[in-house]
């Protein structure tokens, strides 16, 4: 019995949608910078257990209860490892210019420990709130299509590390510095549009 004209159109009309569907997958496989190779040995974006936005709010609360009510976050940073991504705590930076000092604390999951408390030299600029538009998980992923993906996956002894800061020119910005057996990659990525400004690799550290 001979296949219906109606059937034949099924038939087409499934495989198209099944061809629009790999279609599909291998745009979002690109967007989210994920290697369309299939290499066994690519690693994927290095996780964040707790985002700087996250953290910052913890210290916030914390400060004003526990060392000065105007403590303003000068700038934060985190260094990721393949190793040891999940485990790795963010260390602020803070001013008060009542009490004149410059506070540099860790947060570690729900509670801060503090690394310095020493009198500040000179007023630092302090982060905008603008500052806080991308957090570090979007900034992550602006980096990961930026170039991040294939330098994260040349090896696995590398190293990452993230910092939130205001330049001279009073811009909020993400620096991105991976480094690995004497060379460095650098990104910087404006912190309140995403926009990257700079990407400069194969340094020497």
């Amino acid at each position: 019995m001979g296949v219906s004209m109606k059937q034949r159109r099924y038939s087409y009309g499934l495989i198209a949608m099944l061809v629009f569907l790999v279609i599909g997958l291998f745009v979002i496989a690109w967007q989210l910078g994920t290697p369309l190779d299939g290499g066994r040995n690519m690693a994927s974006m290095p996780p964040i257990a707790q985002s700087a936005g996250e953290a910052a709010q913890i210290l916030q609360a914390w400060l004003k209860e526990n060392w000065a009510t105007d403590g303003a976050i000068v700038a934060c940073t985190l260094t990721l490892s393949h190793q040891a991504s999940v485990e790795a705590n963010w260390t602020f930076q803070v001013y008060s210019a009542q009490k004149n000092h410059l506070l540099v604390a860790l947060v570690q999951d729900h509670g801060v420990r503090i690394l310095r408390d020493i009198v500040a030299l000179y007023p630092p600029a302090v982060l905008s709130a603008v500052a806080w538009t991308q957090d570090s998980r979007d900034v992550l992923n602006i980096w990961w299509r930026a170039g991040g993906a294939t330098a994260w996956n040349k090896t696995p002894k590398s190293t990452l590390a993230l910092r939130l800061g205001m330049r001279a020119d009073n811009i909020p910005v993400w620096q991105f510095t991976l480094e690995e057996a004497g060379t460095a990659e650098y990104w910087e990525i404006r912190a309140d549009t995403g926009v990257v400004l700079e990407h400069v690799a194969g340094g020497q550290r």
